[in-house]
């Protein structure tokens, strides 16, 4: 599983967000879509940790 930050508007609060990803194309074909929900979290306050 990939962990990369994802940029967000600044207006955004921090707890947890839910999104939904698709996943169009490949050589297996379309992927059905997948929701669920991550933390919003201060990056710069995370790369301190």
């Amino acid at each position: 599983m990939a962990m990369d930050p994802v940029r967000i508007p600044e207006e955004a609060g921090k707890g947890m967000a839910k999104i939904t990803l698709f996943v169009r194309g490949g050589k297996e074909g379309n992927a059905a879509p997948a929701t669920f929900e991550l933390p919003v979290v201060d990056a710069a306050l995370e790369a301190k940790k």
